[in-house]
């Protein structure tokens, strides 16, 4: 069995990766404090929540969700990636 997931992006990796340079590291731009945060950052790193995904059944803590929208986002991924190539190649 696949292991809990505990950071639940709320802005998916594969749009955040459009926006990093050939290291997959980006800036990023803080709002609340009006700055560019000091040093790049992995998509892998930024907007997500721990455990934001998570929902209680009986007392037990379960990721479905998390894990629904893992595939949707893997769905997604391989549109827009075919989306960006043909656009591209105009």
């Amino acid at each position: 069995m696949k292991e809990q997931s505990k950071r639940h992006h709320y802005i998916p990796k594969f749009l955040n990766k459009n926006f990093s340079d050939e290291n997959n590291m980006l800036w990023v731009y803080n709002k609340e404090s009006k700055r560019i945060i000091s040093k790049m950052q992995s998509p892998k790193a930024i907007f997500f929540e721990d455990g934001r995904n998570l929902f209680d059944i009986n007392g037990n803590k379960g990721d479905n969700i998390e894990r629904m929208y893992e595939e949707v986002d893997t769905l997604l991924s391989k549109t827009f990636k075919n989306f960006k190539k043909s656009a591209d190649e105009r």
